[in-house]
């Protein structure tokens, strides 16, 4: 009993200082606010500002159907009002989750100060710093990004096999925020090949049913909301496909 509050004590700790590390990088992003700067974040602000009262088109241009960026920000107007701190806010969150995620991978992959550092790291980076408050979805997708692998190592770690359908659909919210985030399926692709063939990963190697299996999990969960959105886009526009039209 006594040991497992030392280790519960310990844990707190490194918490604490996690929570340091992000009110630090909050207080620092907030210093460099930079909000609108009339350019492509016009388009998001414009849109989000049409979701709110209900104009908003689905044959607008490309920047206008990121929509896990201009419905989040859409979300702030409507809750906070519309300003410059209520355009940014969603940017700036997925910058401190980001930094959230680093501190997970890190202590999972390797132990706890590793993650504390991975998470001091990214506090301090100057594009996360700078771009934190722009509102530009790069940040936002990278958010994402980081939850699928996180989310991933959950399930390669664990016996809950979810965790690779709940990555799968990380995945898919990124791709919503930006096409950009199809980058990260070559890891992916590069992990289940290394995975496949045995080349001194050492992962928790379970054998698993066809229906359970990791690839199938995540494809099937960006499959699924690919499928959704096409559905959308054919009731509104008539085009399964819009979001590639637009480009």
């Amino acid at each position: 009993m006594k040991i497992e509050g030392i280790k519960k004590l310990k844990n707190l700790n490194h918490e604490i200082w996690l929570v340091f590390i992000l009110v630090f990088a909050f207080a620092l992003r907030l210093n460099f606010f930079i909000g609108l700067n009339l350019n492509d974040d016009l388009t998001y602000v414009n849109t989000a500002h049409d979701i709110i009262r209900g104009k908003f088109n689905f044959n607008a241009w490309i920047f206008a159907v990121r929509h896990m960026m201009n419905f989040p920000i859409a979300f702030f107007f409507f809750i906070l009002g519309i300003s410059d701190f209520s355009a940014a806010l969603w940017p700036l969150l997925t910058s401190i989750g980001s930094i959230v995620i680093a501190y997970y991978i890190g202590k999972k992959i390797f132990d706890v100060k590793v993650g504390l550092l991975s998470a001091f790291l990214l506090s301090i980076f100057p594009v996360d710093v700078a771009y934190a408050t722009t509102i530009v979805p790069d940040i936002p997708v990278a958010f994402f990004m980081g939850l699928s692998v996180y989310l991933f190592l959950l399930g390669e770690k664990g016996k809950n096999t979810m965790y690779y359908f709940l990555s799968g659909t990380a995945i898919g919210l990124a791709w919503l925020v930006k096409s950009l985030a199809l980058l990260i399926l070559p890891f992916f692709v590069a992990y289940f090949i290394l995975d496949k063939v045995g080349l001194g990963l050492k992962t928790t190697r379970r054998k698993v049913s066809p229906k359970e299996y990791k690839s199938v999990q995540c494809l099937a969960a960006v499959v699924i909301i690919l499928f959704l959105l096409s559905l959308i886009y054919a009731f509104y526009t008539g085009r399964q496909l819009n979001q590639l039209h637009l480009y």
